[in-house]
């Protein structure tokens, strides 16, 4: 496979990622080729990705699905949801393996596949829905019938503008513009905070990339001066972390973003105080629900779709939540008794980390564990080893890490790419995969730039 085939697989790659098809559960089109391929691609290409440094990672992937295996017989799940709950760990191996093979072999060729996502999140509107999106908005259907419903849900346009604006910031970011690199994520953090009360995420990731935009610039110089104040930018990030948290709630209560923020501002914090942690469990208890039940079961965890039998919600309400979350828990329980429901639902996660440990045992744990430590690892050692990519890699980072705390894994074929490109930046600095001359030039020229 040459540079422009490989290229061309990218491109297709990123294009069908996010259309789905509903078999079991709904998977993206180009995951079921990668899913028939990957076995194949493995066996072929196990001697470079040894060499290349990426089997710690592909173990890790295989070892999460045997925990999901070893899970769902000792908890009894379903087949059905052992086929669903599988997919997830299988499609991170089979893309962990093709996308290897295809950026060795087209390490300019990511650019294509940034398009082609971008291009999967237009196509999806229309057919091939994404299933959280047909099912949360689209009211179960499918096609033209879903449209009304997926675009009017309230991330719907954050998702595509955002989609669409990056690609020339993750994909030809040493040839776009600073000024277009720093405002479009100043716009993106204006357009979420104005228009919508449900993104506050991607406001404050977005300027969190303004920052790192700012940093790091294009020069390899400035992006390695960034890696050498690692710790000092760490902490840096924790007082703006803080500050963003005030900035949201000065903004809520004073009515800048709308009556809508301002009443789930308020239902989140009744009878919380403020701060950064007050504010992730108002907004994301289910995080922290999620790491009680995991530390109950640490080993084996519960299965995929665990249901919540023990009642850790509960518990963990009793235990650290306050008295308003608890009464209106009691609330809904009785409620759902009195008309004749079992109040049981799934053990509650929303997150990459915490959703794997509960679901798959110990090996998923470790596996988004040590994901975030090649993060950190990047951070420190590869800023600036392939410039090309820092606005995949480093502009991207605080977003990859909100949905790895915060977020289900959903987008797990764009995601796992990401870590391909982790980690071969890392083997690029070893030496053992070279950029061709094309890039190399590009890095010069963008070096001597004034």
């Amino acid at each position: 496979m040459n540079s422009r085939r490989a290229s061309v697989c990218l491109f297709l790659l990123g294009t069908f990622s996010l259309t789905q098809i509903h078999l079991v559960g709904n998977i993206g089109i180009s995951e079921l080729v990668v899913f028939f391929i990957a076995p194949f691609v493995f066996l072929q290409d196990y001697k470079v990705l040894k060499y290349d440094g990426f089997m710690p990672i592909v173990w890790l992937a295989v070892l999460t699905c045997v925990g999901c295996a070893i899970s769902s017989v000792v908890n009894h799940t379903s087949f059905v949801n052992f086929m669903r709950g599988f997919a997830s760990p299988y499609t991170i191996f089979s893309v962990l393996v093709v996308g290897h093979r295809l950026v060795r072999r087209s390490m300019g060729g990511f650019k294509w596949f940034c398009l082609g996502l971008a291009l999967s999140l237009t196509i999806n509107i229309f057919i091939f829905q994404r299933g959280v999106e047909a099912d949360a908005w689209g009211g179960g259907e499918r096609g033209m019938a879903a449209v009304e419903g997926i675009v009017g849900g309230p991330l719907f346009w954050i998702s595509r503008l955002k989609a669409w604006l990056y690609v020339p910031i993750t994909g030809w970011y040493l040839r776009t513009s600073s000024v277009y690199s720093v405002l479009t994520p100043l716009f993106l953090f204006f357009f979420a905070a104005i228009t919508t009360a449900s993104g506050r995420s991607a406001a404050a990731t977005a300027i969190a990339s303004v920052v790192l935009v700012l940093l790091g610039g294009k020069k390899r110089d400035r992006m390695r001066i960034l890696m050498r104040n690692f710790w000092g930018m760490l902490i840096i990030g924790l007082v703006f972390i803080n500050v963003l948290t005030w900035g949201y709630k000065y903004s809520a209560t004073h009515g800048l973003m709308g009556e809508k923020a301002l009443k789930k501002y308020e239902l989140q914090m009744k009878g919380r105080k403020g701060g950064v942690l007050a504010t992730l469990m108002g907004g994301r208890l289910e995080f922290f629900v999620g790491s009680y039940a995991a530390l109950q079961k640490p080993f084996v965890g519960y299965g995929p779709w665990a249901i919540d039998y023990d009642g850790y919600y509960d518990q963990f309400l009793a235990k650290y939540g306050n008295a308003d979350d608890y009464e209106e828990y009691l609330k809904l329980n009785d409620w759902q008794r009195r008309i004749g429901h079992s109040f049981i639902s799934w053990i509650p996660a929303h997150s990459h980390i915490i959703g794997f440990w509960v679901w798959y045992g110990i090996f998923g744990f470790l596996f988004w564990l040590y994901v975030l430590w090649q993060i950190v690892r990047y951070f420190k050692c590869d800023l600036a080893t392939v410039p090309q990519w820092f606005g995949m890699l480093a502009v991207g980072a605080p977003s990859m890490l909100w949905v790895m705390f915060f977020s289900p894994f959903g987008d797990r074929v764009s995601e796992t790419m990401y870590i391909v490109l982790l980690m071969m930046t890392k083997a690029v600095r070893l030496g053992r995969v070279q950029l061709p001359p094309g890039m190399i030039c590009e890095i010069e020229k963008a070096d001597g730039a004034r």
